[in-house]
């Protein structure tokens, strides 16, 4: 469908690119590239996903202009890269396409949650959107006063970036739980195992299947009961109508 793409995009684009610092264009160029495979799957369900285009090709950019910058810290081509206001300009760009593809994704999921009864996917993407918010607004607030970035020993830099992981790994269980709730219509038992070469993976596969067929068993058997309810209350009305 589409939510296990997202959340490798996701992951790239946060801890990944955390984890290795100045090599984090390549996590850019490839989030960017599964991204785009990940919409191109979800918008079906979703048109709010396609709103996420812009942001992966502008992760895209980055990962250029990332790219340049440690190319020319190698070789000392002296390009223009390590000016303060290219700086200052990449570091706001990083920002509003991080929290803007977090949102997105993030109100998106919580739409598609919600339109399969959901409700508790939906208010955990809905909960995480606020800390997202509330993230965004600490970081905005450092860029607009880099000296609050090393008041007190980087005391205020070191909590941010502590909440930062934790927003993170919010949204990656939020972003996973929707991959292993939601799933296409007609796979809602899941699909029937291929065979393996090995016997215990054989066997572990028809376990699996005869739950699948018992869930998809005992659903079409409420289901049938259900209609057959409901038939019954609409023949009761028919006959008092005609009395």
């Amino acid at each position: 469908m589409g939510f296990g793409l997202l959340l490798c995009a996701y992951f790239l684009f946060t801890f990944m690119s955390v984890a290795i610092g100045d090599y984090s264009f390549a996590t850019f160029i490839i989030g960017a590239l599964v991204a785009s495979r990940a919409i191109r799957g979800l918008k079906d369900y979703n048109p709010r996903f396609a709103w996420l285009y812009p942001f992966s090709a502008l992760y895209g950019i980055m990962a250029i202009y990332f790219a340049a910058r440690m190319l020319d810290g190698l070789f000392l081509w002296n390009l223009p890269l390590y000016t303060p206001l290219i700086e200052g300009i990449a570091e706001w760009c990083r920002f509003v396409v991080e929290v803007g593809f977090t949102v997105i994704a993030l109100w998106s999921s919580a739409e598609v949650a919600f339109s399969v009864g959901l409700t508790k996917h939906r208010d955990r993407a809905v909960r995480n959107i606020v800390f997202t918010g509330i993230g965004a607004m600490a970081q905005a607030v450092i860029l607009v006063v880099p000296s609050l970035a090393t008041a007190g020993g980087g005391a205020l830099q070191k909590v941010l970036f502590l909440y930062l992981l934790l927003v993170y790994l919010l949204n990656s269980f939020c972003f996973y739980g929707c991959f292993s709730a939601i799933c296409p219509q007609g796979e809602e038992f899941g699909r029937p195992s291929k065979p393996s070469r090995f016997r215990f993976m054989n066997e572990l596969n028809r376990k699996l299947d005869e739950k699948n067929e018992q869930a998809r068993l005992e659903y079409e058997r409420n289901l049938q009961n259900q209609n057959q309810k409901y038939s019954a209350k609409n023949n009761n009305r028919h006959h008092k109508k005609k009395k």
